[in-house]
């Protein structure tokens, strides 16, 4: 865990709760690779770094994992870092083009729309 990132969003955030900003630090650290896919996610380890309690690491993590970032493996505890394969990243970006490109014209002709009145 980055403790420099968590830190930083404290900061920056001073009213957020502290599992919020474990949550955002946590999601960019594994969206951003920092975290591999697959690595298990330790409470204690965590919480210990950042120097607060395991609640609100579990609460986060928990937020993750209803989210579908993190995982449990059959036959393991803990949570991991989802990790996706080549087919399941292509079938992602395949969904996302067709979503933004629809997002796009949608927006397009609402602008439109708008301008011409």
């Amino acid at each position: 865990m980055n403790t420099e990132l968590f830190n930083r969003y404290l900061e920056e955030n001073p009213f957020e709760s502290i599992s919020e900003v474990v949550f955002k630090v946590l999601r960019r650290q594994i969206l951003t690779w920092e975290i591999r896919p697959g690595t298990k996610l330790n409470v204690a380890r965590i919480a210990n770094t950042l120097n607060i309690s395991r609640t609100p690491v579990r609460q986060a993590i928990d937020r993750l994992f209803k989210m579908g970032i993190v995982q449990t493996i059959p036959g393991k505890t803990g949570y991991y870092v989802f990790n996706m394969s080549r087919k399941d990243m292509e079938d992602l970006f395949r969904v996302r083009k067709l979503i933004e490109g629809e997002a796009a014209y949608l927006c397009a002709v609402k602008n439109s729309v708008i301008y011409r009145s």
